[in-house]
């Protein structure tokens, strides 16, 4: 069974739902003969890093409120986060352009440590708020994850490696998702936004038990909480 998720470095939704599904696939009997596929995909893809920034003060000036009126507005996602058992630090998180930081993930792909990537990549940005757009901190991963740093080099800026993501990100716009976290389920289905641990676990029961028959119901679901492409969370 093949499953592909979307997800962006700076979404905080998606590493809820990463913890989620996973704490799922652990107890899913058939765990093992499951393909799954991370792809790249961009919330904010013209956003300058700025380390003088917090995600809230950015979002702050950008919807004209006080950076305290976001914090109590994503208060509720500290506390998600918490029952995920995922230490989140959102309220020094910087502005970053997660660009570098999808290099890194194709790079993880290729060498067999997405998931790895992934969740290092989130702990760093989310937890120890570092500049994850910054390349001495992602050799610094990338050694973290027992990957080549000399072919990271080499692949950095490398045109099969941006190719790499543009092809998830034109995987994406031909989907229509506007959305992330986004877990599609075998051509069957798709689950949109984060969703909690008893939801994951019916979507791979449904997606194992129609893997060969053409269902395309994706209304099972109710979308989960998302950030989406106009900058908003929720």
């Amino acid at each position: 069974m093949k499953l592909e998720i979307w997800s962006d470095i700076n979404c905080p939704f998606c590493y809820i739902a990463k913890k989620n599904f996973e704490k799922a696939l652990h107890r899913f009997e058939h765990k093992s003969e499951i393909e799954i596929e991370w792809r790249s995909y961009q919330l904010y893809p013209e956003i300058k890093t700025n380390q003088d920034s917090t995600y809230f003060s950015y979002l702050a000036e950008r919807d004209e409120i006080t950076v305290e009126d976001i914090a109590m507005e994503y208060e509720f996602i500290q506390e998600m986060a918490d029952d995920a058992d995922i230490k989140m630090n959102l309220a020094n998180a910087r502005v970053i352009n997660t660009r570098n930081a999808h290099r890194l993930l194709q790079f993880a792909k290729i060498n067999g440590k997405s998931s790895e990537a992934e969740e290092l990549l989130f702990k760093s940005y989310f937890d120890l708020n570092l500049n994850i757009d910054k390349p001495d901190i992602l050799l610094e991963l990338v050694e973290e994850l027992n990957l080549n740093k000399d072919e990271f080099k080499l692949a950095f800026d490398s045109k099969s490696i941006e190719q790499l993501i543009l092809d998830d990100l034109k995987r994406a716009k031909t989907l229509g998702i506007n959305s992330v976290p986004h877990f599609k389920f075998n051509e069957n289905f798709s689950i949109q936004g984060s969703q909690d641990e008893s939801a994951f676990i019916k979507a791979l029961e449904k997606a194992w038990n129609t893997a060969a028959e053409d269902n395309t119901d994706d209304d099972l679901f109710e979308k989960g909480l998302n950030c989406s492409i106009d900058g908003s969370c929720n």
